[in-house]
């Protein structure tokens, strides 16, 4: 299966390199978004292989609240009476679309194949609201996706502190600030399949509405992000449904990012804990929601023969004390069972268009498994992919992504996920 697997990703990766190059020249692209537009800077400036994962300088602009002055504008007020903001709203909009063919095994034709025109999309705004704030604004589908302020309020020498209210719809704990590409935060990936290189997605991931008090300090490379949150989002209209919270979880992010044989090298640690009380109005029953986990992950970034190279690990714990399974969906990111989970995620640049990786992650998770699959299921779990994206633009890119599970007993499965990612 694999050899045909590898055999089709190479068929349908050199037709995509033969139309591609036949409509597109190799010259540089600008960038659009809105980071781009408010600073006036492409996006190559501050993403590593392509938007979203971030470098030193994009860790810098997040860190900072998204406050840098650029190349628009600004209506200044007086000491008395400050103001700075910008005289164009920073807008730009997400979009990905995606093809998926499912492979049952060698020589057996696609199973079944899902369209997702908008599998995503995101009304982007975001930027400088003021000298020390900045904001970020997501509408998706509708409704409000991801949002949150974030209030410089501090300066003391090189550490900055600041105070940040947010809300997710899928991103988790971390989403106030995240500067690792590991999928610790589910939006900070360098891949589409994202469970093929972290447990993240199915453990620390999903909706949560908190308060980050964060410090940092890049100029020496540490960070640290500790948050009060519930697993709630935008007044019940999340997964969970639930509008009222007893009690909130704690969530503490803490990084350091340092020079390695010349690679630009994060650590980073989470830990999250706590059982919230969480249910309606009109509700009969509460939800008894854990959100207990440790994750310890490593990022390189630099470059091998002239060549951008990343390498991502991660490493999940979940205790065996948080088993709520018979009071919520194991979908939504927030049941723990005990579990272990190991990833890696390997991702270079053959030209500097041309982006080739490797995932695989693998673990155990007794208690969730066992409920979906019997007590007889031997509770593990593994996933692999191999592909390739192909730069359009600093902006825009061609993805396609062949993709293997096999969870508990049951038979693996495999997918081909094509498509593209665009930011306009």
């Amino acid at each position: 299966m694999q050899n045909s697997l590898t055999k089709k990703l190479g068929l349908t990766l050199g037709a995509m390199a033969m139309a591609v190059t036949s409509l597109f020249t190799a010259t540089d692209a600008e960038a659009v978004p809105a980071f781009a537009r408010q600073t006036g800077m492409s996006c190559n400036s501050c993403h590593f292989q392509g938007f979203p994962s971030l470098n030193g300088m994009g860790r810098s602009f997040r860190a900072g609240g998204y406050t840098m002055k650029g190349t628009l504008a600004d209506i200044e007020g007086s000491e008395t009476e400050p103001m700075s903001l910008p005289t164009v709203m920073p807008l730009a909009i997400f979009w990905k679309a995606y093809y998926v063919t499912s492979i049952k095994d060698e020589g057996t034709a696609a199973e079944l194949s899902e369209l997702h025109w908008m599998d995503e999309w995101v009304l982007f705004a975001a930027g400088r609201l003021a000298a020390d704030t900045g904001f970020l604004f997501e509408i998706g589908d509708g409704a409000a996706t991801n949002s949150k302020l974030v209030f410089n309020v501090a300066q003391l020498g090189s550490t900055s502190i600041s105070v940040i209210p947010w809300s997710t719809d899928a991103a988790g704990s971390t989403f106030g600030m995240e500067l690792m590409n590991t999928g610790t935060q589910r939006s900070q990936r360098p891949i589409e399949k994202m469970k093929a290189m972290t447990g993240a997605r199915k453990y620390t991931n999903g909706e949560g509405t908190g308060l980050s008090i964060v410090a940092s300090d890049l100029s020496t490379g540490w960070w640290l992000n500790f948050s009060q949150w519930g697993p709630v989002h935008n007044g019940g209209e999340g997964d969970l449904g639930v509008n009222l919270l007893g009690g909130m979880a704690t969530s503490i992010r803490a990084g350091y990012f340092f020079d390695l044989a010349g690679f630009d090298t994060g650590i980073a640690y989470l830990g999250q804990s706590g059982t919230v009380k969480a249910g309606t109005s009109s509700a009969d029953q509460d939800l008894d929601i854990a959100v207990g986990a440790t994750i310890i992950d490593f990022q390189m970034q630099g470059q091998v023969g002239g060549s951008d190279l990343g390498v991502y690990l991660s490493m999940v714990t979940i205790p065996d004390e948080f088993d709520t399974a018979a009071d919520i969906d194991a979908t939504n990111g927030y049941v723990m069972g005990g579990a272990t989970n190991t990833g890696l995620l390997v991702k270079y640049s053959a030209t500097p268009r041309v982006h080739v990786f490797y995932g695989t992650n693998s673990g155990t998770d007794s208690s969730l498994l066992k409920e979906n699959y019997g007590d007889n299921d031997s509770g593990s779990e593994s996933y692999s992919v191999v592909g390739a994206h192909y730069m359009l633009a600093q902006n825009a890119r061609l993805v396609a992504e062949s993709y293997t599970e096999k969870v508990g007993d049951a038979d693996a499965s495999s997918s081909m996920t094509l498509g593209w990612m665009v930011g306009f």
